[in-house]
């Protein structure tokens, strides 16, 4: 994985403070960690849900699957950008990517950067590049090579038409109709397929190392009230889901609301909820993220077996039906390591019928897959994603 994710614990900003990684969603229950992580992968579903869109070789190509073929295409075979998590605007079925370049000198700690959006269409066609932004900063640790290299960076096209967020090492704005930049000295919950846009597309949630925010199109950020600076009750994120103007982080520990429209914090214990989520601490069997399809029938959960402390723990997909109390795995134990806790872990698909997974091939790791399950708990496709680039 590439050096630099959404933070990097060595860089100091000369203009802006550090931004967070994409599991800043910890803040919401635990005081807030500042670690270094990678710009999580994601999955694009075209409007009709007859496909997607992804990128792999290290974020530099993007390639369609198309569900009707049972085929894949290369829309644009490098991007020379580095960009896990690309954008679609399923009006115009446009595509976005992010090149960060990043220039540091052997013995220095001073670095110099640069940004630019570039837009394709599906067919690969460069559509549009934006103007470049740049800016400069000061690392904990003098750089051992003199040299330019990429920054992997996620890109977000859900709000209006002509403003596309990118998440670097703080979350920038840019719009297409003027060619400026708005850098907000705050990160964005790149932490599910929603990129932290509420549904409406009114704005996004962002937070710094002290508050949480809701940030609109222009730039403006409103602070939510009462939330806490720490706390011991939450444990591991297992879901996140917009209700309304209300954002859901549910936690083993129970679910924290933020609400957009008092701009308030609410946490509510896993004893007062229901027992969707309820595990055995004996067995020391979880479920570390799910999915609830919009039928009403059917759950989709990530599940993982640390029974055993001196054995790497194994984990699976599985199908709930909670009204009927029954469950099954539809991968092998151990079969897949699914990318972390914090990491986005399912895509729905805009007919809310299909859900795209991320997953590694177990022992190594090193193997990228993407897998397709409908509402019924079929596994309609698993794809590959190239890691090399």
């Amino acid at each position: 994985m590439a050096r630099v994710g959404l933070v990097n614990p060595n860089t100091e900003r000369r203009r802006h403070s550090p931004a967070t990684c994409h599991r800043v969603l910890s803040l919401l229950f635990v005081a807030l960690v500042f670690v270094l992580g990678c710009v999580p992968e994601n999955v694009l579903w075209l409007p009709d849900s007859s496909g997607l869109v992804f990128s792999d070789r290290g974020g530099s190509r993007l390639v369609q699957y198309d569900f009707s073929r049972k085929a894949y295409k290369v829309i644009v075979a490098d991007t020379k950008t580095q960009t896990p998590w690309p954008a679609i605007r399923s009006d115009t079925k446009r595509l976005a990517v992010a090149k960060c370049l990043r220039s540091t000198e052997k013995g220095k700690k001073e670095y110099q950067q640069t940004i630019q959006i570039v837009v394709y269409d599906l067919t690969g066609q460069e559509l549009s590049r934006s103007s470049v932004y740049s800016t400069d900063g000061i690392s904990n640790v003098a750089s051992d090579e003199t040299e330019t290299h990429l920054e992997e960076t996620a890109v977000n096209w859900s709000g209006p038409a002509n403003k596309i967020l990118v998440q670097v090492d703080e979350a920038l704005i840019y719009d297409l109709a003027t060619g400026n930049w708005n850098a907000l000295n705050v990160s964005a919950f790149v932490v599910d397929s929603s990129f932290g846009v509420r549904p409406d597309g009114k704005g996004f949630l962002a937070a710094d190392k002290a508050a949480a925010y809701f940030v609109d199109w222009d730039g403006w950020m409103t602070k939510f009230a009462n939330l806490p600076a720490e706390s011991d009750k939450a444990g591991s994120i297992r879901g996140f889901r917009w209700d309304g103007k209300v954002a859901r982080l549910s936690h083993e520990g129970g679910d924290a609301l933020l609400d957009t429209a008092t701009m308030t914090y609410k946490f509510i214990p896993q004893s007062q909820l229901d027992d969707k989520n309820a595990e055995s601490n004996k067995t020391r069997i979880f479920t570390t993220w799910t999915y609830d399809f919009p039928n009403g029938n059917t759950r989709l959960c990530l599940r993982l077996d640390g029974s055993e402390p001196d054995r790497v723990p194994v984990e699976w997909v599985e199908i709930q039906m909670p009204k009927d109390r029954r469950s099954r795995a539809i991968t092998k134990k151990g079969e897949y390591h699914f990318p972390g806790l914090g990491d986005p872990a399912f895509f729905p698909s805009p007919d809310g019928t299909k859900v795209a997974i991320c997953a590694l091939v177990e022992p190594s790791r090193t193997q990228h897959k993407i897998i397709i399950v409908d509402d019924a708990g079929t596994i309609l496709a698993t794809l590959n994603r190239e890691s090399v680039r």
